[in-house]
C-alpha cells in the first residue's frame, strides 16, 4: 500500500472520529457543556464513542474466530454510518460551532498565543510529544504488543499465534487480553491504513495520545478556572509533572510519555481524568442523563483499554459516586453510576468464564 493511501486513510480515520465527536455532542455527551464546547472536546467525545462502541463490536468477532478482513470491513462500515448520523444531526450547529471556532483563532492570535504563559504551556507540550518521537522505549511489555498486532495481521484472525513462542493457540492462552479491545483495534487500524504495526504504535498513537492527554487536561481547566492565564499555569503545572515525574517506570506520567500506545496508559491518563470531570460537571448541573450515559461509555472504554481498568474503573467511580450521593443526599446518582458500570460487569463474567475454562481445560 502506498504512503499517500495509508496517509488517506488514516485522516479518513480522524474525521469519522470527528464526526462521532459530533453525533456525541448533539446527544449530550461530552466533557464541556453545549455552550462551551471545542474541538477538543469533540475529540474527546469522538474518542471515547469509538472506544465504547468497538469494544462491543470487536470482542464477539474475537470470540468467535472472525478474521482481521471481516471485522476491518464491519468496523469501517458501522463509524461510517456513525459518521453520517453525526452530519445528520449535528447540521444545524455546524455553522455556529465554526464561526466560533474561527474567532477564538482569532482572539488566541491577537492576544500574542495566550501570552507568556500560554507560549510555555504549548511549548512544554510540544517538547513532550517531539520526546515521544525521538526517545521511543523498548522496555516493559512493548516488544509483546507490537507482535501481536503484527502477528494478528499476518494471521488474518486476533489472538491465534502466541508472539513469545511464535506457536499457534487458541484463546485460552490470552486470557488476560481477552475482553481488551485495544490492540484488536490497532489491528484493525494497521490493517486498513497498511502502517506498520511497530510505527502506528511506537510513533503515531503516542504523539495522538499525548495530545489527546492535554486537551482533555485543558477542558478540565475550563471546569475548574474562569481565568485563561491560570489555565495556561494549570497546563504548565501540569506538563513539568509529567517531565520531572520519570521516579518509576509504573507512575502515571511515566508511561503518558513513554508508553502511552498501552491500554493502561490510555486508562490511567485519560478514563480516570475523564470520570473526575464528569462527575465534576454532576456536581454542578441538575440535567444528568446525557452525563450518566456519557459515563456508561467511558466505562466500557475502560474494559477495552485494559483489564486493569476492568476493575478499577468500576471502583472508581463506585467510590466518588457514594461519596457524591452522600454529599448531595441524592440516592439516585449511586443508582445511576451502578447502571454505567454494567459493561465492567459484563465483560469481568467474559473474563471470570474463560479463566476458569482455561484453568478447567
Amino acid at each position: 500500500m502506498s504512503t499517500f493511501f495509508s496517509a488517506l486513510i488514516f485522516i479518513l480515520l480522524i474525521i469519522v472520529t470527528v464526526l462521532c465527536g459530533f453525533l456525541g455532542e448533539s446527544l449530550g455527551l461530552s466533557v464541556l457543556r453545549r455552550e462551551e464546547y471545542s474541538s477538543s472536546s469533540i475529540f474527546i467525545t469522538g474518542f471515547i464513542l469509538i472506544a465504547g462502541l468497538s469494544e462491543f463490536l470487536l470482542i464477539p468477532g474475537v470470540l468467535y474466530n472472525a478474521s482481521v478482513t471481516a471485522m476491518t470491513i464491519c468496523w469501517w462500515a458501522v463509524f461510517l454510518i456513525l459518521s453520517l448520523l453525526g452530519i445528520i444531526r449535528f447540521r444545524k450547529d455546524f455553522k455556529p460551532f465554526f464561526n466560533g471556532l474561527f474567532a477564538r483563532m482569532k482572539t488566541f492570535a491577537k492576544s500574542g498565543f495566550g501570552g507568556v504563559y500560554g507560549i510555555c504551556a504549548y511549548g512544554l507540550i510540544a517538547v513532550q510529544l517531539l520526546g515521544s518521537i525521538l526517545l521511543v522505549h523498548y522496555d516493559d511489555d512493548d516488544s509483546f504488543y507490537v507482535a501481536s498486532v503484527v502477528s494478528n495481521i499476518k494471521d488474518d484472525h486476533f489472538m491465534r499465534i502466541y508472539t513469545q513462542t511464535g506457536e499457534s493457540v487458541d484463546l485460552t492462552c490470552w486470557t488476560s487480553y481477552l475482553v481488551n479491545g485495544w490492540y484488536d483495534f490497532l489491528t484493525v487500524v494497521s490493517k486498513s491504513t497498511g502502517i506498520p504495526g511497530a510505527v502506528l504504535m511506537k510513533t503515531i498513537v503516542p504523539v495522538l495520545m499525548i495530545a489527546l492527554t492535554y486537551a482533555l487536561y485543558g477542558c478540565f481547566a475550563r471546569l475548574i478556572i474562569k481565568e485563561r492565564a491560570q489555565r495556561y499555569l494549570f497546563l504548565i503545572f501540569c506538563s513539568l509533572i509529567n517531565v520531572f515525574a520519570n521516579v518509576s517506570t509504573h507512575t502515571a506520567s511515566t508511561i503518558l510519555l513513554m508508553r502511552m500506545h498501552q491500554g493502561k496508559a490510555i486508562f490511567a491518563n485519560i478514563i480516570v481524568p475523564l470520570v473526575f470531570c464528569i462527575f465534576l460537571r454532576l456536581w454542578n448541573e441538575q440535567k444528568s442523563a446525557g452525563l450518566y450515559a456519557f459515563l456508561f461509555l467511558i466505562n466500557t472504554a475502560a474494559c477495552f483499554f485494559s483489564t486493569s481498568g476492568l476493575v478499577f474503573g468500576a471502583m472508581l467511580t463506585g467510590i466518588i459516586a457514594v461519596f457524591f450521593a452522600i454529599s448531595k443526599k441524592n440516592l439516585k446518582s449511586v443508582l445511576c453510576a451502578a447502571v454505567s458500570v454494567v459493561p465492567n460487569l459484563l465483560f469481568g463474567v467474559i473474563y471470570l468464564a474463560e479463566r476458569m475454562w482455561m484453568l478447567w481445560k
